[in-house]
């Protein structure tokens, strides 16, 4: 397994800083000899504060004119009308929505001995044990320190060795705006303040504790300073008073006495078992799923020679190994079960006061393809934070669907933030994605698909139910009976109609359809699984009938907009291809159920093009595994791959790839990318998105394995169903699978197998394509293929 990102020279810039993580707390470590900053995070952190009069009260009022003009096809003056009545009451990142997610600034570590000249350095970041460590040579002095942000211990741990007794000499600050009282104490440097020096704004506070091992501590007011010592541990937490509780206006406890608390917690003398509590902690999740490639390991080289080498030959199934590792390890480091809020746009780790688009939360695919990973690499547990956070948008959301269009239920728009915004944006056909609660609550109905917990479902199944009710609320019926929405977008994008007029609304969007599509049927299921609402369900199936079909246009595309306008499309490479959901993440579209359709989607992706953001280059991979052509998708992998040129340019419609520590690459860095990735590996490997009934699925073994993957094994992907799958290839063709439900049931596998239970052989039926057999609870199965 590939599991070291080496480097051998200290970080300059933070995009080649190597992240830790608890999910609640973490850090960029930078590695420097002279200076060591730890630039620190906590999941929290936002400046500004909650606005709850983002709404429009009265914009429902404007509805029938806006869906006349639609209907009248004056797409201008619709958008005119959006843009002064149907945006928020308030504004922008500089006033209603102006809070944004921070860094919690810079623990500073200033040597004060004069080292000798710095010789063998080496810095690397261990996927498996979520350790970054780096040694070197000072002069005739070897320096080893360590660092993680233990999970157990819920801190941040720094180790400082050295061959050389009394060696260490140094002082330890912190610097962070707003900070008001910082007091060193002992062993301790302790802080507080409130985001934006604003007592009713959020508070923080931070508690950095040391063990010397020879040598002192000598308190210096606003530093501690280090003498002499042999050897040094430091531990840091932190700590806001914030908590995702409206009824609480998201105000907890002191964070000073949460920071006190942890640390008094902490025996420093006790390092080694701090550690090894740790690993093993963090293994315990990281193990859950394996991926091997059968790859020559070239560890050896740095990860910037690796790069290089790889954007010329391509030739390192290790590297892609070591992005999907990297992706496992990023989100267990960013999203534990307790997180108080899920992974943003930079998942945990921002170095800003005022972040790109405020490291929010964007709902038209950004958060959810930071989720779309978890449950297929076994570690759905790691999506609860998102479940408890679209759980709390119900009220605001309602508010917000009254307001908009007069509508029962409840939605979002196209950004949220701690405070659970839920309203449109401040103009353009960006801010007019209404649809965003309908994609979130995909998410809940996957934490179940993938856990088999009905409990979980049952708890989930009011804020299912009332975003449905929306939806179903805001149908528009044409002339030819069909329904659809009105007014529509497609996210972020515009068109050009046929008079050769821009605009960016309409009716009938294919992403809108689709998500209407996937929202119902899903519903129906939830009904059908939990025994709830015969009358909803009974609905809902005629209305699944009703919706516009999708449409092929004149180009053989699938058409993103009301009318055959994408040959005429201002940005004909735009990143978003979001009318392709229903080929994923939805499941409206397949070869097997929708071939035509399957083919305009194909179609669409020559016509878009390989090139994009970051994120945009990862749902393509997951686009072509859907569509089992292993070949492309591996080609957007090794794309994504590409060390970024100009990579602190925000751009958006290319220059994606990954920054010198791997972090994906907008630019500027966004996390979806990394996930999105991983989550595209996956597709390529398993897929368990067919569903045959309440809950059962079709599981398809390498459905789209690249010619350039001769040979390799996945243990424990996790599919839906909630059944665990381990795989073996060799010569581009599966040897062996074992396979192992949660549940006694029926499992149905792609293709025709010899199914063996301990050596035994077990009755299976082969039809139309589909082994299918009775698994028992807890009990693995060796399927051996017959056919190729």
């Amino acid at each position: 397994m590939e599991n070291i990102m080496y480097f051998d020279k200290p970080a300059k810039f933070w995009e080649e800083a190597l992240p830790i993580g608890n999910g609640r707390l973490g850090a960029m470590v930078y590695s420097g000899t002279k200076e060591l900053v730890l630039q620190m995070n906590e999941i929290t952190l936002w400046n500004g504060e909650p606005y709850s009069a983002a709404d429009k009260t009265e914009a429902y009022k404007y509805l029938p004119e806006l869906r006349g003009l639609i209907n009248s096809k004056k797409y201008e003056e619709a958008a005119k009308l959006l843009d002064k009545e149907f945006i928020n009451n308030g504004g922008g990142f500089e006033a209603a929505y102006s809070g944004s997610y921070q860094t919690f600034g810079e623990l500073l570590i200033s040597f004060n001995s004069k080292l000798g000249k710095i010789k063998n350095f080496r810095r690397e970041l261990n996927l498996s044990d979520a350790v970054c460590s780096d040694s070197f040579s000072a002069g005739a002095v070897r320096v080893e320190r360590e660092y993680f942000s233990s999970k157990v211990d819920n801190a941040v741990f720094i180790m400082l060795k050295s061959d050389v007794k009394g060696f260490f000499n140094f002082d330890i600050s912190y610097r962070l705006d707003h900070i008001e009282e910082i007091s060193a104490e002992r062993n301790t440097l302790s802080f507080c303040g409130h985001c934006d020096g604003n007592s009713s704004h959020m508070g923080f506070a931070g508690e950095i504790k040391v063990l010397n091992i020879g040598g002192d501590i000598v308190p210096q007011g606003d530093s501690l300073r280090i003498n002499s010592a042999d050897s040094v541990i430091i531990c840091f937490t932190a700590a806001t008073d914030y908590i995702l509780d409206q009824s609480l206006n998201f105000k907890s406890g002191d964070p000073v006495k949460k920071c006190n608390e942890i640390i008094s917690c902490i025996d420093l003398s006790d390092y080694e078992r701090i550690k090894k509590e740790h690993i093993a902690e963090y293994r315990n999740l990281f193990n859950s799923s394996v991926l091997n490639l059968s790859s020559d390991n070239q560890e050896n080289l740095t990860l910037q020679k690796r790069l290089r080498k790889f954007n010329k030959s391509q030739n390192d199934n290790g590297l892609i190994e070591l992005l999907f590792n990297f992706g496992k390890y990023l989100l267990i480091s960013c999203s534990r079960e307790d997180n108080a809020l899920p992974a943003n746009l930079q998942g945990l780790w921002c170095k800003d006061y005022k972040a790109p688009w405020h490291c929010d939360y964007h709902t038209n695919i950004n958060l959810q393809m930071n989720y779309w990973c978890a449950g297929p690499i076994n570690l759905i547990n790691c999506t609860e934070p998102l479940a408890k956070f679209i759980c709390s948008l119900q009220k605001n959301g309602a508010k917000t669907a009254k307001a908009y269009y007069n509508a029962p239920g409840w939605t979002l728009y196209t950004i949220s933030n701690p405070w659970l915004w839920t309203s449109p944006g401040w103009g353009g056909g960006w801010s007019q994605y209404p649809l965003g609660g309908a994609w979130l609550c995909k998410h809940l109905v996957e934490y179940y698909n993938f856990s088999q917990d009905k409990s979980l479902l049952n708890s989930f199944y009011d804020i299912l139910k009332e975003n449905t009710i929306f939806n179903i609320a805001i149908l528009f019926e044409d002339e030819n009976g069909y329904l659809m929405t009105n007014p529509a977008t497609s996210p972020e994008n515009n068109f050009r109609d046929d008079d050769g007029n821009e605009g960016w609304v309409c009716k009938g969007t294919a992403m809108d359809i689709e998500m209407l599509y996937e929202n119902f049927t899903d519903m129906i299921d939830v009904c059908t699984i939990l025994g709830r609402d015969d009358e909803l369900k009974t609905k809902l199936q005629v209305l699944l009938k009703r919706l516009k079909p999708l449409k092929i246009g004149t180009a053989g595309q699938l058409c993103e907009w009301e009318g055959d306008w994408d040959m005429n499309a201002p940005e004909p490479h735009h990143r978003h291809v979001s009318h392709l959901y229903g080929l994923h993440p939805g499941t409206m579209i397949s070869d097997e159920k929708t071939p035509e359709l399957a083919d305009a989607c194909r179609k669409t992706l020559e016509l878009r093009g390989d090139d994009g953001t970051g994120w945009s280059l990862a749902w393509k991979i997951n686009f072509f595994a859907r569509l089992h052509d292993g070949n492309h998708a591996e080609k957007l992998v090794n794309r994504l791959l590409r060390p970024v040129k100009d990579g602190f340019v925000m751009r958006y419609s290319k220059g994606g790839g990954v920054y010198p520590n791997l972090f994906d690459a907008h630019p500027p860095f966004q996390i979806d990318g990394n996930f999105g990735a991983v989550s595209g590996i996956c597709e390529m490997l398993l897929q368990s998105h067919v569903k045959l009934s309440e809950n059962s699925f079709l599981y398809h073994f390498l459905p789209a394995l690249p010619d350039n993957w001769t040979s390799g094994s996945v243990r424990d992907f996790l599919a839906r169903g909630n059944c665990t799958i381990s795989l073996e290839w060799s010569d581009n063709k599966l040897t062996k699978a074992f396979v192992k439900s949660a549940e006694t049931k029926k499992l149905y596998i792609k293709g025709c197998f010899k199914v063996l239970c301990k050596e035994e052989s077990v009755y299976a039926e082969y039809s139309n394509g589909i082994t299918e057999f009775t698994s028992e609870k807890d009990t693995e199965y060796l399927l051996i293929p017959e056919r190729n």
